[in-house]
């Protein structure tokens, strides 16, 4: 703070003079020799003082909003709510109509290798009845043709022409190519043997006389070509 000039403690009339300088907190300045600080009331008659705040004030801004304002956000928030909902509603049709397709495509793939395994177990039992396949063999003709239709194509050398055929596709003309291997026929008696002793033989199913050459070749300890020599010949004795 100042005395004025026309203050009546100012010590120097006629000029402006400083009264005290304030300063922060309680504790005086380190002042070597500085006596203890004493305050008057009485000399302050007169003084002008003044101070700075430590931060400027500034102009506090509105923070209300106009109805325009309110309603052009509430628009705004709906039209992100509506597009946040029809992408989640587009999610989930295109996830149902990927799970449909995968479905569908394990659906046909399932009836292909049914449909396949029954071509195979036809061929088999084809090749049974020709007598150019055991019937104890016929199940695992079957296994391999499935196993071969899975590998992919083989190419060789045919004479002049190369040629490209799947594993299980040679693998049946190998099969349809061969000489019989069993006449049930003759094993069920001869050549000579009725049409009616034959028909009997063959009156039994493949599984039948399979399973009775099984038991007779483990019971006799001879191998299955007899085995099923012996047990057609029953059939028709």
């Amino acid at each position: 703070s100042f005395y004025p000039p026309q203050a009546p403690n100012n010590p120097t009339p006629g000029k402006w003079y400083l009264r005290h300088v304030a300063f922060l907190g309680a504790q005086p300045p380190a002042i070597a020799g500085l006596k203890d600080i004493q305050f008057s009331e009485d000399d302050a008659g007169g003084a002008v003082s003044f101070s700075e705040s430590a931060e400027p004030s500034t102009p506090q801004e509105s923070l209300s909003m106009t109805e325009a304002e309110i309603k052009a956000m509430q628009e705004q928030l709906a039209a992100e709510k509506k597009a946040r909902e029809e992408a989640e509603a587009k999610a989930v049709a295109e996830a149902k109509r990927a799970t449909a397709a995968e479905a569908a495509t394990a659906s046909f793939a399932e009836k292909a290798r049914a449909d396949r395994k029954a071509g195979f177990v036809s061929f088999a039992e084809t090749q049974v009845e020709a007598g150019r396949m055991l019937p104890k063999d016929k199940d695992m003709v079957v296994a391999t043709l499935e196993v071969l239709a899975d590998a992919q194509p083989v190419e060789f050398a045919e004479g002049d022409t190369t040629r490209k055929v799947s594993p299980a596709q040679w693998f049946q003309d190998l099969f349809a190519s061969a000489k019989p291997v069993v006449s049930f026929g003759e094993f069920a008696g001869g050549r000579g043997q009725s049409a009616a002793q034959t028909g009997a033989a063959k009156g039994k199913s493949d599984a039948e006389i399979d399973k009775a050459a099984q038991d007779y070749m483990r019971q006799h300890k001879v191998n299955y070509s007899e085995a099923l020599t012996a047990v057609t010949t029953s059939f028709t004795s």
